[in-house]
Order: C-alpha cells, then structure tokens, then sequence
C-alpha cells in the first residue's frame, strides 16, 4: 500500500535484477511478461554481497 514498489525480474532464466519503480495504475503481478528498459545513468551495480560497486 504505498506509490512504490520492488519487483525481481527474471531476464530469460539468465540472470535477476530488482527495480524499484513508482506504481502508475495497477501493479505487476507474479507470472505477467512485462517490457524494461532504464538509463544505465540511474543504475546502481552490486557485486555478490549487495555491496555497491565503484565506476
């Protein structure tokens, strides 16, 4: 219940991202096939242990 939300996507059985994103309308449900693209200015990469990696 709030204008956010985090989602884990599955890209193709190859590898996981989360994305927090604003809810417009009606969120994602489990299972739906969605499009994503993003500015790789706004990502923020992690290694294994969560820990932020340098540029």
């Amino acid at each position: 219940m709030g204008g956010s939300a985090i989602y884990e996507i599955d890209i193709g059985g190859i590898t996981k991202i989360r994305v927090n994103t604003q809810i417009n309308g009606t969120a994602v449900r489990e299972g739906e096939k969605i499009e994503i693209g993003f500015d790789s200015a706004d990502c923020v990469l992690l290694d294994e242990d969560g820990l932020r990696m340098a540029r």
